[in-house]
């Protein structure tokens, strides 16, 4: 799925995040060579996953910068 995700010019430019629960680093690897934009090792503590998400969320969501502006932020 994600090759196919990135070979897809309309979807390419759409930042993957891997929630998981290995932590091992050939798991790591073999993601981020998928071309994976984050790596993420989910909490076993459930208040620290909700955490987790919301500052995934808030990072994706407002901190980072697409490549590009949405086309209803357009002029």
């Amino acid at each position: 799925v994600l090759k196919d995700i990135k070979n897809d010019p309309t979807l390419a430019l759409i930042p993957v995040v891997m929630m998981t629960t290995s932590d091992a680093e050939s798991d790591r690897i073999r993601a981020y060579k998928l071309n994976v934009n984050s790596y993420l090792v989910k909490p076993v503590d459930f208040e620290k996953f909700q955490q987790m998400v919301t500052d995934c969320s808030f990072y994706w969501g407002v901190w980072n910068q697409p490549a590009f502006d949405p086309p209803e932020t357009r002029l």
